[in-house]
């Protein structure tokens, strides 16, 4: 039988302290919309969601539009999203989502593996456009 000391007494509060952490995570959800035309022309449109401080999350939406064209955005409660884009004329249209989590940290310092798997469900890129102009999809 095994006698409780003040020695395994550290090391048993130590462990549970070591293993101790909050529970929950840091999530944001961002979707942004510019648009920079000629002679200064601009829109704008965002939507955040982040938990904390909000309960939960929730659908974010966002989209711009005028002679220029339109943009629209949105990411659902799940992290599951969407973009659509048209441009017609001079200018610059920029649609970006950011989804960041921090529920997996490293608290050792040392190299970790990490996966992400995603799936691009439809789509597609398709310009008609004189020299110069450039078309990008980016997933970093």
């Amino acid at each position: 039988m095994h006698r409780i000391t003040p020695a395994r007494l550290l090391v048993m509060f130590s462990g549970a302290f070591l293993l101790a952490g909050n529970a929950s995570a840091y999530v944001l959800q961002r979707v942004q919309l510019d648009y920079n035309g000629p002679a200064g022309a601009t829109a704008h449109a965002v939507d955040t969601v982040s938990v904390p401080p909000e309960s939960a999350l929730h659908t974010i939406n966002a989209n711009i539009a005028g002679g220029f064209g339109s943009a629209v955005g949105s990411v659902g409660t799940f992290g599951d999203l969407g973009v659509q884009a048209y441009l017609h004329g001079l200018g610059r249209l920029t649609s970006q989502i950011s989804i960041y989590s921090d529920e997996f940290v490293n608290p050792f310092s040392s190299p970790r593996h990490a996966q992400s798997r995603f799936v691009v469900d439809g789509g597609s890129l398709w310009m008609i456009a004189g020299n110069g102009s450039t078309l990008d999809f980016s997933l970093l």
